[in-house]
């Protein structure tokens, strides 16, 4: 058994429903108990881990224990104008606060995510690309100098980008879909948000 004693952050995973199923996930970042120099390389990849964007603590606030301290530093820190990402603009700057860090398998928080909710409710992605402006502007200040966490942002926010536009970013140079898949039936099959907004 891990033990979270002391820990400033427990970072647990989660149930989702999708479709006709309740499936789990976990943070990329394997379970254990990260302090000293094993905390340093959970900072290395707590925001982008590998070359393929994944998360490696997952952003969201409402599946970690924060103590109150910490928590309450970190958001009140985060510029008001931030409503894409907001819940990584506390989580990372946090993560990188402490001196102990556990990862848990525990999925015991049980998401759900309604079609009609207001998280779904999407405006022009130029409107939507504002936003993730005043996130890029906020970790980046937040990362300094730091040339890994300057990577990580950039993977993340352009994670963001890509899914809040349907995966269609505006540069000629760019072909989203192959062509070999114009005028055919496609089957967009667990892709969440990104995929309703392909669809």
């Amino acid at each position: 058994a891990i033990s979270a004693v002391d820990a400033e952050i427990v970072c647990a995973g989660q149930s989702r429903d999708l479709f006709m199923k309740s499936v789990e996930f976990y943070n990329t970042i394997p379970v254990g108990v990260y302090e000293g120099d094993k905390l340093k390389k959970l900072w290395e990849k707590m925001i982008s881990y590998d070359n393929f964007y994944r998360p490696g603590i997952m952003t969201y606030v409402w599946n970690k224990m924060f103590k109150r301290d910490l928590l309450l530093s970190a958001q009140m820190k985060v510029d008001n104008r931030i409503s894409i990402g907001e819940d990584g603009a506390v989580t990372y700057p946090a993560l990188l606060e402490c001196k102990k860090v556990v990862v848990m398998e525990n999925t015991a928080y049980h998401y759900r995510q309604r079609e009609d909710s207001m998280l779904k409710q999407n405006t022009s992605f130029f409107n939507e690309a504002k936003k993730l402006r005043y996130l890029y502007d906020f970790l980046w200040l937040w990362a300094g100098n730091d040339a890994n966490l300057q990577k990580q942002i950039i993977d993340y926010v352009l994670s963001i980008a890509i899914m809040r536009s349907g995966g269609r970013l505006s540069h000629d140079t760019y072909s989203t879909f192959d062509k070999d898949y114009y005028d055919k039936n496609v089957v967009v099959y667990s892709a969440g948000t990104f995929g309703q907004q392909l669809v």
